[in-house]
């Protein structure tokens, strides 16, 4: 998990300064480096924006939101049994609340506290990781990740 977080500070990075040198060239990330980009945000507070949210001349300034990874579940349980359940792991580098969604509740149900999975069904168990909206980062939603419940 070190290395996905150390992963998660250099894209941060790497995008709050791209975004920023984007922003003072009057373009987007994606035309300043020559392709779309949909992740991390910026806005310029007082006009021209500086770089990696820096100050600029006149209090100017840039806020930026570093690019989010898509939270996921791990460990996935290897051997999940009816009646039996597990507490969600959430990994992401976003600082809102994690929290599941199941898409086969007959299979598998998620509690009130939305981490804690209960096995309800046997068949094919699909769980979606979730972070909500934080101080430095939006919210997000990850992919359906399936295992069996025997």
């Amino acid at each position: 998990m070190k290395d996905l977080a150390k992963l998660g500070a250099v894209v941060a990075l790497a995008a709050g300064t791209f975004a920023g040198l984007a922003s003072m060239a009057g373009g987007s990330v994606g035309r300043v480096l020559g392709f779309q980009s949909t992740v991390g945000s910026c806005s310029t507070v007082g006009g021209r924006s500086g770089v990696g949210g820096q100050s600029t001349a006149g209090g100017r300034s840039n806020v930026c939101k570093p690019p989010l990874l898509a939270p996921f579940v791990a460990p996935l349980p290897a051997h999940a049994t009816l009646h039996g359940s597990f507490v969600a792991s959430v990994h992401t580098n976003g600082d809102g609340t994690r929290y599941v969604t199941s898409s086969t509740p007959s299979i598998c149900a998620v509690g009130s506290e939305r981490l804690t999975v209960s096995f309800v069904g046997v068949g094919t168990c699909s769980l979606s990781a979730h972070v909500t909206a934080g101080a430095r980062y939006g919210s997000a939603d990850g992919g359906p990740q399936s295992f069996a419940v025997g």
